[in-house]
């Protein structure tokens, strides 16, 4: 859901939402800058990457079977609750 604040800020369209998005690379939890908590921090490990953020709005999400996905129901689109609006 915040892809579309951080889309719209991104090509200047004006949002009536209580908080918009201000900065150009936002968190995409709260959409306020990328910076102290919200900034990514990135791990090499021995499986892979590993990507941290602690934003203070951030959710824990629990996907499950949504993540997979099926043939007869492909959508991956998980909800979230949007802190802007």
């Amino acid at each position: 859901h915040m892809g579309i604040h951080v889309l719209h800020a991104a090509r200047g369209i004006i949002e009536d939402v209580p908080n918009p998005i201000i900065d150009l690379n936002p968190c995409g939890y709260c959409g306020g800058p990328s910076t102290g908590d919200c900034e990514p921090t990135i791990k090499e490990m021995a499986k892979g990457l590993t990507c941290t953020i602690n934003c203070p709005r951030k959710e824990t999400l629990q996907y499950g079977t949504a993540t997979k996905g099926s043939n007869t129901n492909p959508c991956r689109n998980v909800p979230v609750i949007c802190r802007l609006c």
